[in-house]
């Protein structure tokens, strides 16, 4: 497993660095 340092949690796994999703879709407001 590939280690990865991250400046704020220090270092962590590289399935915690894992795509999200899509970056164009709008999320609602929570105005609900």
């Amino acid at each position: 497993m590939l280690k990865i340092k991250c400046p704020f949690c220090g270092v962590r796994d590289e399935s915690e660095f894992s795509c999200g999703g899509e970056a164009h879709i709008v999320r609602p407001t929570t105005d609900q």
